[in-house]
């Protein structure tokens, strides 16, 4: 069973969660107690956080344990890892990053509200006709930051962009600037596809080039390449001997 969470969720959380002794405020995003890793300043209160802010998922196949909503990036791991008000912070400024709406970051930049480019030229070649109207283009961008998760808008961009090698190469090897393969970039549209330039796919999800670029990384031949940031695990020690 999945509930949604929402910002004014998070940021009451941290109104609940007792201070360390060692610092004053939670103004800052990484405070004192961040630092001290001092879990029995916030142990006693810990059940009544994570049922404000979390909720159980079934689905994780582990009854004991709650974690976020499904509808967020399962990246952001159990809610043990979550002690301190300064975690919630980040994990509000994520959510808020991952649904497209304008948020305040993790170093405290105020980040504007995803939107709707203007679409390519009317006269765009690459684009078929009829072209996208106002209303689908709204519609397709509602449909990919309603996703919430990065891997997911991953998977929607790279099923969206056929990569096919190019139909000419150059008679030199390894020749400058040689194109090693073309995009072509696709909308469904009512069980429709239409095909569409890069500028209009991109100002249609309100995205950049390096969107792209790591969605395709990531699904490579079909096969998922999972995010490993943050996931470094522990390097086993160098023998003394």
């Amino acid at each position: 069973m999945d509930c949604e969470l929402t910002l004014d969720d998070i940021q009451s959380c941290t109104s609940d969660c007792p201070k360390s002794p060692s610092t004053t405020s939670w103004d800052g995003i990484f405070e004192a107690s961040d630092l001290l890793r001092d879990k029995t300043a916030v142990s006693e209160h810990k059940a009544t956080t994570v049922k404000k802010a979390f909720c159980r998922n079934q689905e994780q196949g582990d009854p004991g344990r709650a974690y976020p909503s499904s509808c967020f990036s399962a990246s952001l791991g159990p809610v043990s890892e979550l002690l301190y008000p300064s975690h919630f912070k980040i994990l509000a400024a994520k959510i808020a990053l991952n649904s497209g709406k304008p948020h305040l970051s993790s170093r405290g930049k105020v980040r504007l509200a995803r939107q709707v480019r203007k679409p390519c030229p009317v006269n765009c070649k690459r684009c078929n006709n009829p072209r996208l109207t106002d209303l689908e283009r709204a519609t397709i961008f509602k449909r990919f930051w309603s996703l919430c998760n990065h891997e997911l808008q991953w998977k929607f961009i790279s099923d969206s962009v056929q990569v096919t090698p190019p139909k000419r190469r150059c008679a030199r090897q390894a020749a400058k600037r040689e194109k090693k393969a073309i995009r072509h970039y696709y909308f469904t549209v009512n069980d429709t596809t239409k095909k569409i330039c890069k500028t209009m796919f991109k100002n249609t999800l309100c995205i950049c080039d390096s969107w792209i670029d790591n969605a395709l990384s990531h699904f490579q031949d079909g096969d998922y390449v999972p995010d490993q940031r943050g996931k470094v695990k522990q390097r086993p020690l160098l023998n003394s001997n």
